[in-house]
């Protein structure tokens, strides 16, 4: 376990102190926090995978896939990894922001302030656009993991972090968090593709927009949901578009999901528009 204000060595040259706690995760038994290095003078983010959750071979074929394409995307670039009992740390680099979480605590108050949160959405999308297009699906999208680095303007203000290390090929069941997990993730109905982070981002939107979550419960068989009822935005709006973007993102069937982000873009830009 890593804790507050420990001083992690890779060798004597390069120490880590920790500084914070991100988050921590009892299912999957991984944790990213923030870290400083006195010798260098700079922060970085720490990945912690619990070997006996994380096959270490599967964890350096992801860190080298990761690597390849994070000039591409404009990943952190992962700088060391090292072994701390039965851890094994991926240290990386840090930005600075506030996650969407602390960024968008509050219900926005007007109008003005809901088509600002739709154009942080669109700016998501193109992110996510760019990293399905490098065949690597994130697996854990959540508001935590979405930073805002420029709380006055969405384009370049928006970074995308901690990703799965993922590879496209890699298919595992568990990986994600509950209420943002996608139900072939949760329950192990389907394959988990770029579907899944989709079905994640459309949860992530609903909290930029409203500052709470969406709950949804799986009906009795299993093939859709129980009840399926969206808040309404704090304006006018066109419900019909509001709706159709929400029902597309978030259909229990991957088969039938929206996997389509330029559409999804679209309608985002046609709601931000039809907002009074």
């Amino acid at each position: 376990m890593i804790v507050k204000n420990e001083r992690l060595s890779i060798n004597l040259q390069i120490n880590f102190d920790v500084i914070e706690e991100l988050y921590y995760s009892n299912i999957t038994k991984r944790g990213l926090y923030k870290v400083y290095n006195q010798e260098i003078g700079s922060y970085y983010a720490l990945k912690v995978y619990d070997v006996d959750m994380n096959e270490i071979q599967d964890i350096e074929k992801e860190i080298i896939s990761y690597n390849k394409n994070a000039n591409k995307i404009n990943f952190p670039k992962i700088h060391y990894k090292f072994q701390k009992d039965n851890l094994v740390c991926v240290v990386m680099d840090w930005i600075d922001g506030k996650t969407a979480t602390n960024n968008f605590k509050m219900p926005p108050r007007d109008s003005f302030e809901i088509k600002q949160r739709i154009n942080y959405c669109i700016e998501i999308c193109f992110i996510l656009q760019k990293i399905h297009q490098n065949r690597i699906i994130h697996r854990d999208l959540k508001p935590d993991n979405i930073l805002i680095t420029n709380p006055k303007d969405a384009r370049g203000g928006v970074s995308i972090i901690d990703f799965g290390l993922s590879a496209l090929k890699r298919n595992l069941q568990g990986e994600g968090t509950p209420i943002f997990q996608s139900p072939e993730q949760e329950l192990g109905i389907g394959t988990i593709g770029t579907w899944s982070d989709i079905y994640a981002l459309g949860h992530v939107f609903y909290y930029i927009l409203h500052s709470s979550n969406l709950s949804l419960i799986p009906n009795d068989d299993f093939n859709g949901w129980f009840d399926f009822q969206l808040d309404e935005l704090s304006c006018q709006y066109d419900t019909t578009i509001y709706q159709k973007i929400f029902k597309g993102m978030l259909e229990f069937s991957s088969k039938n999901r929206t996997n389509n982000l330029s559409a999804i873009i679209n309608d985002l830009k046609t709601l931000q528009r039809s907002v009074r």
